[in-house]
């Protein structure tokens, strides 16, 4: 499934270019690094942090949670990376093998790769926080999923070129909601150099990171015990 969805929005966007050289200041190499890193996250994602966040609003709501508390570990990670989907390993290993194809292909320059590697751990913790921050609404409310749907819907803003938008959107989701902050703003950033992106970048990532703690301490402490 996976797959399928990888290989439709590079469909998508190699028939856009075939009938236009830009997007509104994007080329077509700078959309495939978008891509690439779209790739990376969400493999990372499906491998990683699926299991456990769609998991644990019932976690929450049968009252085993409790059990969560008392782990010997971080709550924060176990709640979130308490398992690992070994089927979606092998979509972590397309990526890699899609970065590496791109890279190749359009000559990757070495202040393009050392850009990446800085940038792309920063864009990684955006999306786990975004994901997260989608997540706690079940600490309080009956209907969790609705704000894990809404988030599946949001987050396809983040494989669009950041140019695109208007400048009224391009701020909601480059800091308030940095949707952006997950790879077209990266992207752009390693083809560009350009400062103002990556200040937009750091504020949005640096404002998720924060104001998802801030909640997921809220959460907790809102937290009923099954004992209590």
């Amino acid at each position: 499934m996976d797959l399928v969805y990888y290989s439709s929005l590079f469909a998508v966007y190699y028939s856009v270019y075939l009938f236009t050289d830009n997007l509104n200041g994007w080329d077509f190499r700078a959309t495939l690094f978008l891509l690439a890193i779209w790739f990376l996250i969400d493999s990372f994602h499906m491998a990683f942090l699926a299991t456990g966040t769609w998991s644990l609003p019932s976690v929450v709501n049968q009252g085993l949670f409790d059990s969560y508390l008392l782990k010997p570990v971080n709550c924060f990670i176990f709640s979130f990376f308490n398992k690992f989907e070994p089927s979606s390993f092998y979509n972590l290993l397309l990526s890699v093998g899609f970065l590496v194809i791109v890279a190749f292909k359009f000559e990757i320059t070495a202040i393009e790769l050392i850009t990446f590697i800085c940038i792309f751990p920063v864009a990684l913790l955006a999306s786990i926080f975004l994901r997260v921050l989608f997540i706690l609404p079940c600490f309080f409310l009956e209907t969790p999923y609705a704000f894990m749907r809404l988030f599946m819907t949001l987050k396809d803003y983040g494989t669009s070129p950041s140019d695109i938008f208007t400048p009224l959107v391009r701020y909601i989701l480059g800091i308030l909601l940095p949707f952006l902050v997950i790879a077209s703003l990266p992207a752009k950033f390693i083809v560009t150099q350009n400062m103002e992106t990556l200040f937009v970048v750091a504020l949005g990532s640096s404002l998720i990171s924060i104001f998802t703690i801030w909640m997921w301490n809220k959460a907790i402490n809102h937290y009923q015990s099954a004992s209590s």
